[in-house]
């Protein structure tokens, strides 16, 4: 029984975070939008994280109302967000079995729903206006710490909420103790309670903590919090604490968090060790600072890496790895202007060069497909660059070597980066069009190894497909390879002053070559959006999707096989609805100053007009 109480706790504090995260999709503070000037490249900190405690290791914070936010939040409720918002959240809390969440979860959603702490429309202000939630180590007390806070928008009554909270957990047969907290200001007292967690619950649902050939887990968590002045403050259990004060909320695994959270006075100590470490403003200095921030994170990987490998030596088979972890901290941010824009980025050491694949794929000189060789109609692109592509090509090697293996990887000797990417195949096919941009040095002799490799009753690839002979035309003034299917799906290949494109379709190829020849291309769309695509280069790989483009795409695919599906799409309407809202979306990775960063940029799809009666 206890088991199951623990079960439902945990539970709920996890649905809980994901509630919060959610609500990162609809939701809205202060002019002060928390962003340095553009000139200065570095985010300045949420001031909600003024409340953060000394010895933090870990934060992910957000603040929803600026003007900015609400605007974009208008716009993404416009394009259909808001009806696949609404509809995921019911199906969350009403889909039966395997089909939805666990019954537990189930139960802490709709709890959610019902208290006006889950708003599934979009377009309106969501509960949580600002927060944040943090993990905390200090150094005499080994096991992490945690807290959470946040203020509430105006209408909602953070006590209110304790107390309903505190009678849905007497309901599971959990039993919150009323308590008095002192902020640490000493200004005044707020009320509000404490839970236990028994030790035995703890070490059942956690047995993987420590190794079974060492130490019981139970004793040796109970020896840890026992000898801790930090301990629980009932003998052989944990505690999560909770109270509230005026808007504000704050829940945490100590009593003492609580007061630093709900106290008006912070000295955002905490805060300023962080922003002054090396890892954090190496991070912080390349991150997107366009627009309003409004979510950010941040963790000290090397620090948690040498608590632990401190804390566990004497109970952890190879607890000297965390030496080993070639990531100094991991920071990312989300920012809105007139589009959502995104920046994750991880801090190398010089571990780095114990992992001599990974090493390669980060730093070798090299770039990704030109996006002006890209079609601006192409609804999905994808692109690596070489020094990504020979980085698997020796992990291939490395993993299977054999004669067949090297055999195999022969035609790719000649290829840098590589792109690939859909387009509509035109009226005179079926099936869309997918093309793929092999960048070269060596241009013809990359074409003629793919001819040979492809040809019917040679020893490659080829020889396994229905494909007639090489035959060559004329398209846009280039000279065409090309071969056929029974199904009219074929190969169309040239040589361009990039390197080699090759199209299922000719309609396809002619878009490949159009783009290059009249500047008409996939770069100026993006910029044409605001997408900031086109610097720095020696990008990794970039990523783009256009839901609008790719609803257009499955609509006319369908309509060809109309006749042999007899009308029956395999794509509902209300799918393609939510392809349609997807947007448009661009996402690339790049590693500069021993840092990682993936850069991503959102913009909604307008506003459908709806048609005059």
């Amino acid at each position: 029984m206890r088991l199951l109480r623990t079960r439902f706790l945990l539970r709920l504090a996890v649905t809980s975070a994901a509630v919060v995260l959610i609500s990162v999709t609809g939701c809205s503070k202060k002019e002060d939008s928390g962003v340095t000037s553009a000139s200065t490249g570095e985010i300045a900190p949420l001031p909600v994280l003024k409340r953060l405690p000394e010895e933090t290791y870990g934060y992910l914070a957000w603040d929803y109302d600026s003007d900015k936010f609400r605007q974009f939040q208008k716009r993404w409720a416009g394009a259909g967000k808001g009806k696949t918002f609404a509809s995921t959240i019911e199906e969350l809390v009403t889909a039966p079995g395997d089909a939805g969440l666990p019954n537990e979860a189930k139960e802490v959603v709709k709890w959610f729903l019902d208290e006006g702490l889950l708003e599934s429309d979009p377009s309106k202000p969501q509960p949580f206006r600002e927060g944040m939630a943090f993990v905390q180590i200090l150094k005499d007390f080994p096991l992490p710490r945690f807290g959470f806070f946040s203020s509430l928008r105006d209408g909602l009554d953070p006590k209110a909420k304790l107390q309903s909270l505190k009678t849905l957990l007497e309901s599971k047969g959990l039993h919150p103790q009323p308590l008095t907290f002192t902020l640490s200001d000493g200004s005044t007292s707020v009320e509000g309670f404490q839970i236990p967690l028994p030790m035995n619950d703890v070490g059942s649902v956690q047995p993987a903590a420590y190794p079974q050939d060492s130490t019981d887990s139970n004793d040796l968590l109970q020896n840890v919090a026992d000898s801790s002045p930090q301990a629980p403050t009932a003998a052989g259990s944990f505690h999560l604490f909770a109270a509230a004060s005026g808007q504000s909320l704050g829940i945490a695994s100590a009593e003492d968090l609580i007061g630093q959270l709900l106290s008006g006075n912070q000295s955002g100590n905490g805060l300023k060790s962080i922003v002054e470490s090396p890892s954090y403003k190496k991070l912080a200095a390349q991150a997107n600072s366009n627009g309003d921030l409004v979510f950010s994170y941040y963790l000290d990987v090397k620090r948690i890496g040498d608590r632990f490998r401190q804390q566990l030596a004497e109970n952890m088979e190879g607890s000297d790895l965390a030496q080993k972890i070639p990531v100094d901290s991991l920071f990312g941010s989300t920012s809105v202007d007139n589009s959502f824009l995104s920046w994750t980025g991880l801090a190398f050491n010089d571990q780095l060069g114990q992992f001599p694949i990974l090493r390669k794929a980060l730093t070798t000189p090299s770039d990704t497909v030109n996006l002006t060789n890209v079609p601006k109609e192409a609804s999905i692109f994808i692109s690596i660059s070489d020094g990504i592509l020979e980085s698997l090509k020796t992990l291939a090697k490395e993993s299977a070597p054999s004669p067949d293996m090297d055999k195999s990887l022969e035609p790719l000797k000649n290829v840098k980066a590589v792109g690939l990417g859909v387009v509509s195949g035109g009226s005179a096919s079926l099936f869309p069009g997918v093309f793929v941009l092999l960048g070269s040095d060596a241009p013809a002799e990359l074409l003629t190894q793919l001819k040979t490799n492809l040809s019917p009753g040679g020893d490659g690839a080829g020889a396994q497909l229905p494909l007639s002979p090489w035959a060559t035309k004329q398209l846009n003034g280039v000279e065409v390879s090309y071969t056929l299917s029974p199904l009219g799906v074929g190969l169309f290949a040239a040589q361009t002053d990039y390197g080699v494109a090759v199209a299922t379709a000719e309609e396809a190829l002619s878009s490949l070559l159009g783009s290059s020849n009249s500047g008409d291309s996939l770069q100026k769309l993006l910029s044409d959006q605001r997408i900031a695509s086109n610097a720095p280069s020696g990008k990794l790989g970039v990523v783009y999707v256009n839901g609008p483009k790719m609803a257009d795409l499955v609509k006319g695919f369908q309509g060809n096989l109309a006749m042999f599906t007899g009308g029956q799409n395999p794509v509902a309407p209300d799918q393609l609805d939510q392809i349609q809202s997807a947007g448009i979306n661009y996402w690339d990775s790049l590693f500069q100053s021993d840092v990682l960063s993936l850069r991503g940029q959102h913009v909604p799809t307008e506003p459908q007009q709806n048609p005059k009666g």
